[in-house]
Parts: structure tokens; sequence; C-alpha cells
């Protein structure tokens, strides 16, 4: 799990700006892209194509 707050633009894929989310990765083996991200409190999820472009839109505050 990935503690986060969202720093990318306001509800994108349903997420907040500056709100902090609980996240999970799912398996991606099967999936086109490198990073799928999903609040685990919530339907919201986002795909990746790389931790680059993750770390653009989150701050990763912890990993548990």
């Amino acid at each position: 799990m990935i503690i986060a707050k969202f720093i990318g633009k306001d509800s994108s894929q349903g997420f907040k700006k500056n709100k902090t989310y609980f996240l999970e990765v799912p398996d991606t083996s099967k999936s086109e892209w490198k990073i799928i991200i999903q609040n685990t409190a919530g339907a919201e999820w986002c795909p990746y194509n790389s931790l680059e472009t993750f770390l653009k839109n989150w701050k990763v505050l912890k990993v548990v």
C-alpha cells in the first residue's frame, strides 16, 4: 500500500488535488500500462506509463 498526496490536476480521474489517499498497485502483468494505482476506499484509479509520470502527480508520503 502507498500513502500519497495527489498533486496533479484537480478531479483528474476523480482524484482531488492536495487530498491524501491510500493506494494499491494491482498486478499489471497483463496490461499495457506499467503502473496502475487504485484508491483503496473508492472507485478511483489511474494508469501510468512510468514511475516518473506517477511521481509528477503524486507525493508519496509512505509505503507500507
